[in-house]
């Protein structure tokens, strides 16, 4: 614990994975905001787990940007596939 730490603020990481997710969120409250942001700046397990999360929320936000191919397009690909590597 570094000079000036409250026990309270501080976090291990089993907690830092369980409420990851809420700071992602913007639910949690301060303290334990800071404690969270607190433990990230002083585990590199950790902080890699915080960048590695965030890179799959990204992934998956701007997978969702992408249009849905149509049924049709859905069924020329199906039919390719088939074409070229057999069908079962």
């Amino acid at each position: 614990m570094r000079p000036g730490e409250n026990k309270e603020a501080t976090m291990n990481c089993s907690e830092f994975e369980i409420l990851l997710c809420d700071y992602v969120d913007g639910t949690l409250d301060a303290a334990r905001k800071q404690a969270l942001e607190a433990h990230q700046r002083g585990c590199a397990a950790c902080a890699e787990f915080a960048r590695d999360v965030m890179v799959i929320l990204c992934n998956i936000s701007a997978f969702g940007k992408h249009p849905r191919a149509d049924a049709d397009c859905s069924q020329r690909v199906a039919s390719s596939c088939v074409n070229r590597f057999g069908g079962g």
